[in-house]
C-alpha cells in the first residue's frame, strides 16, 4: 500500500492507534474466541440447540471480526517511526485494506555492516524522525552501543501445538505434582482474515528458572543426559543505535533500536550489500536491528503477493510454462499461510529467505510472464477439509510421489504417496528407476539429471560418513562390506538400511539419515550395487517427494494440463479458495 496502512489480527485486532469504541469489541471477541477455540471439543456434549447456539455465537465473531478489521483500514495509517523492535517480536500479522497479508522475511543475519543504494529517492525512519536520501545515494548502516537481551532460561519438558492443549493442561497439572515450579509458555497467534481462522500457537512446558543458559543446560543434562532441552525466554530484546550514513559522510541519522528504509515509489528497488558479500534487491520496508551477538539483523516487510513473485522464480525455472508457474505460485502462497505464525518464534521475522521457509532472492529475478502468473492466481490458496493445504513442493520424484505420513509422520489427506503419470512404484523399485520415460518429472526436459542419477562411493568414505552420523554405533566397524534396504515406504523410498561389516551391522533409521550417509543423495529414492570397493547408487528425484513435483508440473504443462489440474494431481481432494 502506497501510504503504508496496516491492520492485525491475530487473536486480538491491532492497529497503530485502535480507536477507543473498539475495545469493547476487541477485549469480548478476544475472550470469547479463546473459550471457543479451547472447548471445540466439548461442543459436542451440547444439545442440539446448544450445539447450533455455539455455531452461530463463532461465525457472528469471525464476521463481525473481518467488518471491524475492515474499518481499521480505512483508519489512520499506521506511522512507520512509531514502530518499535517489541513490535517486530510481537505474535501479530498486518494486512492491508484488501485483506493481503504483509510478511516480515529475514533477509541478512549477523552482519557488521550494510549498504544500500536506489535509483530513485528513498526515507531512513525511526525515533519519530524523517530524512529524505537523493537516488544514486550510497548509505552505510552499522551498530553501536550495543545493549544485549535480557532473558532466564527453563528446562524444556514438552511441546504441544495448538490441537493439542487439553493434553499440555492435563500434563502441566499431573508434573506439577512432583515439579511444583512447572509452567507453560504460549507462543504463535490465533490468525485470522477473509473469514477464516489459524490457530497457530504452541505450548512449551518448562521448569527451574535459572539466570543463564549454562545453568539451564547443566539442569538440563542432569534430567535428559542432554543440554538439549532448554527453554529461552526473551524479557527484553536487544538494541543499540543504528547509524546510516552516507559514504561521502555528507549525510548522517543515528536512532535508537531500528531503523526503517522504505522507497518513496513502490516501483524502486533497493540494492542491499551486506559484509558477508551476499548483494539482493527488495522492494517493501527494510528494517535493520541489532540480533543476540551485538550484529545487524536486515528484515524486508512486504505483501504477500510481491514475496510470491519473488519465490516463485526463486524456486522454479523462470522459464517454465505459464500453468506450471501458476501452480507454483499457488502452492508457495498456500506454504506462506500454512508457516505463518509457526516459523522463527522468538526471532524479529516471521519467516527467513532460504529454503528452510521458502527461497527468496529479491525482485530482481522476476519476467513478465512470472508477474502474470502471480497476478492471474493472486489470493489463490489450496483447502481442505481440515483448513488451508500444507502446499510444499520439491524438485522432482522420479516418478512416484512419497506421502507425508510416510516422511514426516503427519497424515494428510491431501499428500498421498502416487504416480506421477508413469509406472510408479508398484512395479518395483528396480523396473522404476530403469523405465526412464512416461512418467510427468521425466517429461519435462529440464535437467534430467535430477530424474535419473547415479553416485558411487567407497568403503573409506562411506565408513567416514557412517561414523560421523553414528558414532557410537559404528564406531565398532572397521569397514562396510555392504549395504542392506532394510525397509522401503510405499513410495519404494529406502527409511532404513543396515551397513554389514565385518565386526557386525548398523542401522540406519529415517530417509534424510541414510542420504546423508551415502554421501547427501538427491533422495531416498534409490538401490545399490557393489563393484569392488566401490557402491555404485543408481536413484531417481530430487528431494522429498512429497506434494508438488516440480519437474512434473513443468510436463503436465506441457502436455496442455492447466493449473488447477495440475494442482488436483498433486494435492489430492483440494478445492482453490481465493482468499484475497
Amino acid at each position: 500500500m502506497a501510504d503504508g496502512s496496516r491492520a492485525v489480527f491475530s487473536g486480538k485486532i491491532y492497529s497503530a492507534r485502535p480507536r477507543a469504541n473498539f475495545a469493547l469489541f476487541q477485549n469480548v471477541s478476544q475472550a470469547l474466541l479463546n473459550v471457543l477455540f479451547k472447548n471445540l471439543r466439548s461442543i459436542k456434549s451440547f444439545g442440539k440447540l446448544g450445539r447450533v447456539m455455539v455455531l452461530l455465537v463463532l461465525c457472528l465473531l469471525l464476521a463481525g471480526s473481518t467488518l471491524w478489521t475492515s474499518s481499521l483500514y480505512a483508519a489512520e495509517p499506521m506511522d512507520p517511526t512509531m514502530i518499535d523492535v517489541e513490535e517486530l517480536y510481537a505474535d501479530r500479522q498486518y494486512f492491508d485494506r484488501n485483506g493481503e497479508p504483509w510478511i516480515t522475511i529475514g533477509l541478512m543475519s549477523k552482519v557488521k555492516r550494510v549498504v544500500i543504494s536506489a535509483d530513485g529517492p528513498i526515507e531512513l525512519l525511526g525515533d519519530h524522525q524523517r530524512m529524505e536520501v537523493p537516488p544514486n545515494t550510497e548509505i552505510a548502516i552499522t551498530l553501536s552501543s550495543f545493549r544485549p537481551q535480557k532473558s532466564r532460561f527453563f528446562v524444556q519438558l514438552g511441546y504441544f501445538g495448538a490441537q493439542n492443549l487439553d493434553r499440555a493442561i492435563s500434563v502441566l497439572e499431573f508434573t506439577k505434582q512432583k515439579t511444583p515450579d512447572a509452567r507453560i509458555f504460549e507462543a504463535g497467534a490465533l490468525i485470522g482474515f477473509a473469514g477464516y481462522a489459524f490457530d497457530a500457537r504452541s505450548y512449551t512446558l518448562v521448569t527451574g528458572e535459572s539466570k543463564t543458559r549454562a545453568q539451564a543446560e547443566r539442569k538440563a543434562i542432569k534430567r535428559f543426559g542432554t543440554k538439549d532441552h532448554v527453554y529461552e525466554d526473551v524479557q527484553k530484546h536487544p538494541g543499540g543505535i543504528i547509524t546510516a550514513q552516507s559514504t561521502t559522510g555528507d549525510l548522517t541519522f543515528s536512532v535508537q533500536d531500528l531503523l526503517t528504509v522504505r522507497a518513496l515509489d513502490l516501483e524502486t528497488l533497493i540494492k542491499v550489500k551486506g559484509d558477508k558479500r551476499d548483494e539482493r534487491y527488495d522492494r517493501g520496508d527494510l528494517l535493520f536491528l541489532s540480533g543476540p551477538t551485538g550484529q545487524l539483523e536486515v528484515v524486508n516487510q512486504i505483501s504477500a503477493e510481491l514475496l510470491i513473485a519473488g519465490v516463485v522464480p526463486s524456486e522454479i525455472y523462470p522459464d517454465a510454462p505459464l500453468e506450471a508457474l501458476k501452480a507454483q505460485a499457488v502452492a508457495a502462497r498456500g506454504l506462506l499461510i500454512s508457516k505463518m505464525g509457526t516459523r522463527h518464534r522468538g526471532e524479529p521475522y516471521s519467516l527467513c529467505a532460504t529454503a528452510h521457509c521458502q527461497v527468496y532472492n529479491g525482485q530482481n529475478t522476476g519476467s513478465p510472464l512470472i508477474d502474470r502468473a502471480v497476478r492471474e492466481t493472486r489470493g489463490e490458496v489450496l483447502f481442505q477439509k481440515s483448513g488451508p493445504t500444507n502446499t510444499v513442493y520439491h524438485s522432482s520424484c522420479g516418478g512416484q510421489l512419497e506421502s507425508s505420513l510416510s516422511l514426516w509422520k503427519i497424515g494428510d489427506s491431501a499428500l498421498q504417496s502416487i504416480p506421477d503419470g508413469g509406472l510408479g512404484a508398484a512395479v518395483g523399485v528396480g523396473m522404476m528407476l530403469a523405465h526412464k520415460t512416461g512418467a510427468y518429472c521425466a517429461k519435462s526436459g529440464m535437467r534430467f539429471g535430477d530424474y535419473r542419477w547415479e553416485k558411487s562411493i567407497s568403503a573409506d568414505q562411506l565408513l567416514q560418513n557412517l561414523k560421523r552420523a553414528l558414532p557410537k554405533e559404528a564406531s565398532k566397524l572397521s569397514t562396510v562390506t555392504q549395504i542392506q534396504v532394510a525397509h522401503r515406504t510405499q513410495s519404494g523410498r529406502v527409511d532404513q538400511a543396515r551397513y554389514v561389516g565385518p565386526e557386525g551391522q548398523v542401522t540406519a533409521e529415517g530417509q534424510t539419515l541414510n542420504q546423508r550417509i551415502l554421501g547427501r543423495l538427491k533422495s531416498s529414492l534409490w538401490q545399490v550395487k557393489q563393484q569392488g570397493p566401490q557402491f555404485v547408487i543408481q536413484g531417481g528425484g530430487f528431494g522429498h517427494g512429497v506434494g508438488l513435483c516440480q519437474h512434473g508440473a513443468i510436463g503436465m504443462a506441457q502436455a496442455g494440463f492447466t493449473y488447477r489440474q495440475i494442482l488436483s494431481h498433486y494435492y489430492q481432494g483440494t478445492t482453490l479458495r481465493k482468499l484475497w
